[in-house]
């Protein structure tokens, strides 16, 4: 078994741009005189920064396990029993890797995060790089994928590699297996971003 969080030092820029949006929205609702548009848009910025800051809590504690060959998300909130999901690797639908940000520094992490998404019978999983060892579930849920025979897409094979993890494998690097690869799409060699994709 192996389990996996956000550690709060991940997360804390997350809070502190949630605070300070917050704090700027509620320092324009009180010090600015208000019209009806300037009303609206502090009321936003509140509203907006506030529901990222729940959510970045929410994240910090969550929990992701591989266990009995099951890929779990529950949460240590125990009022909270709509998070947790549980996905048997052996019946995956659907794995994407997405990478969202600067296509030049895919590779390193260095301007972006990767986010895993993973459906199957139990419902949908994701999790992104800010996850300590996100790289072993990737490879992990990966693993299961072959073994399942489920399709990946192009940008997902290309960000497996960015990610050193060899889609092709035991495979040879030349030839990438056909059962990997959704009908009609081209492995790619390179990092691929991801913004936009469903």
């Amino acid at each position: 078994m192996s389990s996996h969080r956000y550690p709060k030092r991940a997360l804390l820029g997350d809070y502190l741009r949630a605070a300070s949006g917050v704090a700027v929205g509620l320092i324009g609702l009180i010090a600015v005189p208000l019209s009806w548009v300037t009303a609206t848009i502090f009321t936003f910025l509140v509203v907006i920064f506030g529901v990222f800051g729940l959510r970045t809590a929410l994240r910090q504690t969550l929990r992701i396990d591989l266990e009995n060959q099951r890929l779990t998300a529950v949460s240590d909130l125990t009022m909270l029993p709509f998070v947790a999901r549980q996905i048997p690797l052996a019946e995956l639908r659907q794995v994407k890797l997405r990478y969202f940000g600067s296509r030049r520094k895919a590779a390193t992490q260095a301007n972006g995060f990767f986010q895993l998404t993973v459906k199957g019978a139990g419902g949908k999983i994701s999790c992104d790089s800010a996850l300590e060892g996100f790289s072993d579930v990737v490879r992990e849920v990966f693993i299961a994928a072959r073994k399942a025979e489920v399709a990946l897409d192009s940008t997902t094979i290309a960000n497996l590699i960015s990610l050193g993890i060899d889609p092709t494998s035991p495979h040879s690097p030349e030839d990438l297996p056909e059962d990997l690869v959704a009908s009609g799409q081209d492995p790619l060699p390179r990092a691929a971003v991801g913004s936009g994709s469903p």
